[in-house]
């Protein structure tokens, strides 16, 4: 399903206007101001992505950065990688899962148990359904 200038003017407004930027020093703030003017061709980039199934190389690349943790500032394993990739391809991103997950649960792929990534199957659930599972086998005295 090919995307549309409106769907890529929606996708962003959703995202938070966060000041951090890629490679390309573009933020999501900028971005925000920037999309109804380029929507139209940011949508034949899409659309070529989409046809084509390759994601353009400059969308892939990130900027790393070493994230303090805790502990000793002066080790190196008391930090952790964060990759800031592109506010585009962020756009690209979230198109590509709402796709995704509409043909995964069109044709009930998934587990019916699988938490986490799902709309309305929080994490909690899954502590639920647990909960559930051992009152039930409690009740059926299946515990010594």
């Amino acid at each position: 399903m090919l995307t549309t200038a409106d769907e890529i003017c929606r996708v962003v407004a959703a995202m938070p206007p966060k000041t951090s930027a890629g490679h390309d020093d573009i933020s999501t703030q900028v971005m925000k101001i920037a999309i109804p003017y380029i929507a139209p061709q940011l949508c034949d980039i899409i659309n070529s992505s989409f046809s084509l199934g390759i994601v353009p190389d400059q969308m892939k690349i990130a900027k790393v950065y070493p994230l303090f943790k805790s502990g000793d500032r002066s080790l190196v394993t008391n930090y952790r990688p964060i990759s800031i990739l592109p506010a585009y391809s962020k756009i690209i991103e979230k198109l590509v899962y709402k796709r995704l997950m509409s043909y995964l649960c069109d044709y009930s792929i998934l587990y019916q148990y699988q938490f986490g990534f799902r709309p309305n199957h929080d994490t909690s659930l899954a502590v639920m359904e647990m909960v559930d599972q051992i009152t039930e086998a409690v009740d059926a005295k299946k515990f010594p």
